[in-house]
């Protein structure tokens, strides 16, 4: 007779004839998932296919229970029951009848062989559930594990770029303290040539000096700073036609404030005999008639001196720039001129602090006293500490000083 074999996890066992296989459906153990042969050897195919005995693809009905009455439903394929039964339209308890397998009983959905149909159903779902998760648990993985890679990626980009930063500030800084000892030394040599170029100067330099550091007035010692300043630096220069006016102005004047400014317009002519005209000066240079205050012509002068004398680097002329701003702190033109003085340094020299002498007159003049007067003579004397004129750099060019002593200007009144 003809015989079947059930083939389940590599294990075959059989043969058995309709009647077992329908016994193995009823039990649950074989389902239309397993595979059926006809021999030992196969070949093998699913149940459901190939091997399913032929009262198993029978009509299947099933009784609704009614308010009125109960009816019978069918005929249904295995398949549309086990839906059925997945949807909870029957349940365990539904009364099924299949005249191939049980003739003419009735018996609950749950003693037939749909049970083995249904929980193979469950379990395939449960696979496809279980085989979803695991996906979506790798696909998690794989984005966890590249975010942790972008991750250290990143830190590895921060830490490449913040040491490039922290080599460039140190670079920065190198460079930084290099041109800061340059321009200290270059400010040191300048220093040690003006005192010598003071050692060397004329009696009448030197005269001049000496009158303004016996001088009580701060006026009076602003004028003879500046007298001697000239004498100092360009005495050959003094007898050029628009200096020697303005200083036989000056010397013959009997106000001190016209006296210092007249010689200030002399320091300006020289400034334009020695370096190219500067727009920004000769417009500077124009303000001077717009008022009357000696002071304010003062402050005229200076600032278009200041423009006229070039910076020893843009840097410093930078910082000049910035330092003549702070004359907008006070409306008064000592205020201005004051301010004016230390840019003028500063284009020649640099920061005020590069040079020693010159930062320890400020800070006197700072700390000791309240009123502009004695910061602008303070700063003017200052002002002999700094080469306007470009002097050093040009040794052997000027004309051997002529005896210039300072006439005797009584003061007003």
């Amino acid at each position: 007779m003809a015989g079947y074999w059930v083939k389940r996890q590599n294990r075959v066992s059989g043969p058995f004839d309709k009647g077992g296989l329908q016994q193995l459906i009823q039990q649950g153990q074989l389902t239309t998932e397993h595979l059926v042969g006809s021999s030992a050897d196969g070949p093998w195919a699913p149940l459901k296919k190939t091997a399913q005995p032929a009262s198993e693809v029978g009509t299947w009905f099933y009784i609704v229970s009614g308010f009125a009455a109960d009816s019978q439903k069918g005929p249904m394929s295995t398949e549309e029951m086990v839906l059925l039964r997945d949807k909870k339209d029957i349940s365990d308890d539904t009364a099924v009848y299949h005249p191939g397998l049980y003739k003419d009983q009735w018996v609950p959905f749950q003693e037939t062989s749909l049970v083995g149909h249904f929980r193979a159903m469950q379990q395939e779902r449960e696979d496809r559930r279980q085989e979803e998760m695991q996906r979506q648990a790798e696909i998690q993985e794989q984005q966890r594990q590249e975010a942790e890679r972008q991750r250290q990626e990143e830190m590895r980009r921060q830490a490449e770029l913040q040491a490039q930063q922290q080599e460039a500030q140190r670079h920065a800084m190198e460079q930084a303290q290099q041109q800061l000892a340059a321009q200290q030394q270059q400010a040191q040599l300048a220093s040690q040539e003006i005192d010598l170029l003071k050692s060397q100067s004329s009696a009448a330099a030197q005269d001049w000096i000496f009158r303004a550091t016996a001088e009580q007035y701060w006026v009076r010692k602003d004028y003879y700073h500046l007298r001697g300043y000239l004498e100092m630096f360009v005495p050959g220069r003094l007898g050029s036609p628009a200096a020697r006016s303005h200083l036989q102005q000056a010397d013959s004047h009997d106000n001190f404030k016209a006296a210092i400014w007249l010689t200030l317009s002399a320091f300006y002519e020289l400034a334009c005999e020695c370096y190219p005209p500067n727009p920004q000066a000769g417009q500077a240079i124009l303000q001077v008639n717009q008022t009357d205050v000696w002071d304010g012509r003062s402050c005229y002068t200076l600032e278009a001196l200041l423009y006229q004398v070039p910076g020893r680097s843009a840097e410093h002329e930078q910082r000049a720039m910035q330092e003549f701003e702070n004359r907008h702190r006070h409306s008064a033109w000592l205020c201005s001129i004051y301010y004016a003085i230390r840019a003028l340094i500063i284009k020649r020299n640099g920061p005020l602090e590069f040079n020693p002498r010159v930062h320890s007159i400020f800070q006197t003049a700072e700390n000791g006293y309240d009123v502009w007067q004695a910061l602008v003579s303070h700063a003017y004397m200052a002002l002999l500490e700094v080469d306007l004129f470009d002097v050093v750099s040009m040794k052997g060019t000027m004309a051997p000083p002529p005896a210039n002593l300072p006439p005797a200007i009584q003061p007003p009144g």
